[in-house]
């Protein structure tokens, strides 16, 4: 999700406007606050991806909008563990 805004920096990082993207859900706490992508977000994407394989296809954070989503992320709050997912 590019715009008009976005801008490559230092490091191999990109720099984007993530207010309104429907990938919110899938990115790391800081590309939702600053935009900021790097591989270290990429992993996080990673995980969440997987944990829709593991939910059998449940939605990350389904019942919460963008806003919901960073402020719950901001909080500490992660995504729970699927049930058949062991200890």
């Amino acid at each position: 999700y590019y715009t008009s805004e976005s801008k490559l920096l230092p490091g191999k990082s990109l720099l984007v406007n993530m207010t309104s993207s429907p990938l919110v859900k899938w990115s790391a706490p800081e590309v939702i606050q600053y935009g900021k992508f790097s591989f270290k977000g990429d992993i996080w994407s990673f995980g969440v991806t997987i944990w829709e394989i593991l939910s059998y296809g449940q939605i990350p954070y389904a019942t919460k909008n963008n806003t919901e989503v960073l402020e719950m992320l901001l909080k500490g709050e992660r995504l729970p563990k699927p049930l058949d997912c062991p200890d």
